[in-house]
């Protein structure tokens, strides 16, 4: 369903109000991708991309028709009509629209998690039972044109035929929100999310519905569960940082900025380490914090080596834990021996949470790659609690 992307990343619920012009752009782009927005629910692509392309050309500083047409060409990538080379040229051309839009204005959410799903492993989709899914779209279609109560009735009865699908159940308490029957809408995102527990837009829809009640404690593990659904999207996050904000308690940004990768070239199967390059101004790249990443990077591709190799079974993950360990221990050797000292305070935070037992969660965290749910489910198992107390103690975000 659309609306997992557009309205999971509406600005009301993921950007704060002073940077929502600079996104949205003025009142006529605003209202021109909004009649884009409409059109894509109704399966209307073509005038919907002209409608995206006016709302660009009104103002010419706003990320956000740029990005909706990058979620133009995200939903036409996945048109069941379309050949495989249409496909794959649609999704190259949401990855180039969304990477501008970011490149516009980094807090654009719509970009954000349409380059988060591009980046992502695809999953299999819910399939509705009987003709559940078409009364969906019919809801759509009406909840677009603020008809809330016509579309409740459809969700209603997609619902009653399948009750099983959590995206009717989604939307129908959407529609008691807009409503605002906030109490309705929380019975419904609750089932949403029981149906779905990776579903990471019911449970912020949860969470809205809470603090509409000022459900606080209640809200909060909803957005714990969210995190915790998909930790690389950054609506969860921005979220969560309004809730603790909102009760005297600031989430600090890691902003780690990953200067080194270590794979295995697949032509000539030697080591290959990508650098980025230094930038003039960069006060973190000391000899200690060089070597730090070059020490990741060659242990990456260790990593990778035996995995090819069937050495220990190692996944993802396994190599990438692996590597920052390997990595940490040794700037801790280079330390002592030269007398310098790691300078990146990203890099600082990390070997804290090392220090502390917490590499592995903070890696699962706060690097997140959709290549380690396995391990993220497994953790989530042993420590339902986890996401919230990690973020409750160390106070930090991606």
């Amino acid at each position: 369903m659309l609306r997992h992307i557009i309205f999971g990343a509406m600005l009301a619920g993921g950007v704060s109000l002073g940077a929502q012009a600079e996104v949205l752009g003025n009142q006529q782009s605003q209202a021109l991708a909004q009649q884009g927005m409409t059109l894509v629910t109704q399966g209307k692509l073509k005038e919907a991309r002209e409608q995206f392309e006016l709302a660009a050309k009104a103002d010419p500083t706003a990320s956000h028709p740029v990005s909706s047409l990058g979620l133009l060409y995200y939903v036409l990538s996945d048109e069941p009509s379309i050949s495989a080379e249409q496909r794959k040229d649609a999704r190259e051309a949401a990855r180039s629209l969304v990477a501008r839009a970011i490149a516009m204005d980094g807090q654009d959410p719509l970009a954000q998690e349409v380059a988060r799903r591009l980046a992502a492993p695809e999953r299999p989709r819910y399939q509705p039972q009987g003709n559940a899914g078409e009364l969906a779209l019919q809801g759509e279609v009406l909840f677009s044109k603020k008809d809330f109560k016509g579309a409740l009735e459809k969700y209603e009865q997609a619902v009653a035929i399948d009750p099983h699908y959590a995206d009717a159940w989604l939307y129908a308490g959407d529609c008691y929100f807009s409503m605002k029957q906030w109490a309705e809408a929380e019975t419904r995102f609750r089932k949403a999310a029981e149906l779905a527990p990776l579903h990471d837009q019911a449970w912020r829809f949860l969470a809205d519905a809470l603090h509409a009640q000022q459900k606080w404690p209640e809200m909060e593990l909803a957005l714990a569960s969210a995190i915790g659904a998909h930790p690389d999207q950054v609506t969860a996050w921005q979220r969560m940082a309004q809730f603790q904000g909102g009760h005297g308690v600031a989430l600090s940004p890691l902003g780690l900025k990953v200067k080194a990768r270590g794979r295995i070239d697949p032509k000539t199967g030697g080591v290959k380490v990508e650098m980025e390059p230094k930038a003039p101004d960069d006060k973190h790249a000391g000899r200690v914090d060089d070597g730090f990443w070059m020490m990741l990077a060659l242990s990456q591709a260790s990593g990778e080596l035996k995995a090819q190799k069937k050495e220990g079974g190692l996944t993802p993950f396994a190599i990438e834990l692996a590597a920052w360990q390997a990595a940490f221990d040794g700037v801790a050797r280079m330390e002592a021996k030269e007398s310098l000292s790691l300078q990146d305070p990203a890099l600082l935070a990390l070997r804290k949470l090392a220090d502390a037992g917490q590499l592995e969660t903070a890696l699962l965290l706060l690097q997140y790659k959709e290549a380690y749910r396995p391990e993220l489910e497994a953790w989530k198992a042993t420590h339902p609690e986890g996401v919230r107390k990690f973020i409750n103690v160390y106070h930090l975000m991606p």
